[in-house]
């Protein structure tokens, strides 16, 4: 599982509970954010990361070809800090058959296009 939060806040919130959640049922948890290294190893099952660190020139900084599900918390906030084009880049790191989840509190034409390329045969529930 990757999860993708915009701010090291929100990741430091997002790999406690998963830390937490997940230590029953033997999931291990990992977490990048910035320019802070990989700590993804060998067992780990969910990865808890920044768009920013995604951002590399030589192409992704993690391998999530065995990826099958991704989440993607607060695409809004993610696009107004302009991490759009590493978003936009996912898609190509990941296998073709996974679940995508995308939690957004804001639905604009840009919003609902990057959701788009994102998800396949995607579901909205709209929460007024």
């Amino acid at each position: 599982m990757l999860v993708m939060v915009p701010t090291r806040e929100l990741w430091q919130q997002i790999r406690g509970e998963s830390e937490r959640f997940g230590r029953p049922a033997n999931i291990a948890t990992a977490g990048v954010f910035g320019a802070v290294p990989v700590e993804f190893a060998s067992g780990q099952q969910c990865l808890v990361a920044t768009p920013a660190h995604l951002n590399s020139s030589t192409g992704p900084a993690i391998d999530a070809s065995g990826c099958q599900y991704l989440v993607v918390d607060q695409l809004d906030l993610m696009l107004s800090m302009g991490f759009e084009t590493q978003l936009l880049e996912l898609p190509g790191c990941l296998p073709q058959v996974r679940q995508t989840a995308v939690y957004t509190t804001a639905w604009s034409d840009k919003i609902q296009s990057v959701a788009r390329q994102l998800t396949k045969n995607a579901l909205c529930v709209q929460v007024p």
